[in-house]
C-alpha cells in the first residue's frame, strides 16, 4: 500500500513539474517567438525569463511615458517583444537603441541554448523572416 501511494505521489509530482515546465516554456516563447517549439530546461527558462525582463527594462528606458504604457499593455495582452516594439511610433534614435537591445538579446539567447536548440532556433528564425517578423 505504501509503495502504491509513493508511486502515485511520484507520478503526481512529475505531472505537475511537466505542466509547470510547459507553462514556463510558453512564457518564454510568447516573448521570444523564435523559441517556439524548443524544449527548455528549468535553468534555461529562468535565464530566458531574466533576459526578457532585462530587455523590457532596457527598452522602457528608451521610451517616453506614452510609449511605455503601450509597451506594457501589448505585453500584458501577450504580444511578443519585437512585435510590440515595431508597433510603437519610435523616433530614429529610439529605433536604433531598441534594435541594439534586441540584437544583444539574440546573442544572449544563443549563449543559453544547446547546439541542438540553436539549430531549431535558426530554423525558427528563417521561418519567422519568411512570414515577415
Amino acid at each position: 500500500m505504501k509503495q502504491i501511494l509513493w508511486s502515485l505521489a511520484v507520478v503526481a509530482i512529475t505531472a505537475v513539474s511537466s505542466s509547470a515546465a510547459i507553462a514556463q516554456s510558453s512564457s518564454a516563447a510568447s516573448r521570444f517567438p523564435v523559441l517556439q517549439g524548443i524544449t527548455l530546461t528549468a535553468t534555461q527558462q529562468q535565464q530566458l525569463t531574466a533576459l526578457s525582463d532585462q530587455v523590457i527594462a532596457d527598452i522602457e528606458k528608451v521610451l517616453d511615458p506614452s510609449q511605455e504604457a503601450q509597451l506594457r499593455q501589448a505585453l500584458a495582452n501577450g504580444t511578443d517583444i519585437r512585435s510590440t516594439v515595431s508597433g510603437l511610433n519610435l523616433t530614429a534614435d529610439q529605433q536604433g537603441q531598441t534594435q541594439q537591445i534586441l540584437q544583444s538579446a539574440q546573442g544572449s539567447i544563443t549563449q543559453i541554448l544547446t547546439p541542438e536548440q540553436k539549430q531549431q532556433l535558426q530554423q525558427n528564425a528563417r521561418r519567422l523572416r519568411v512570414r515577415g517578423f
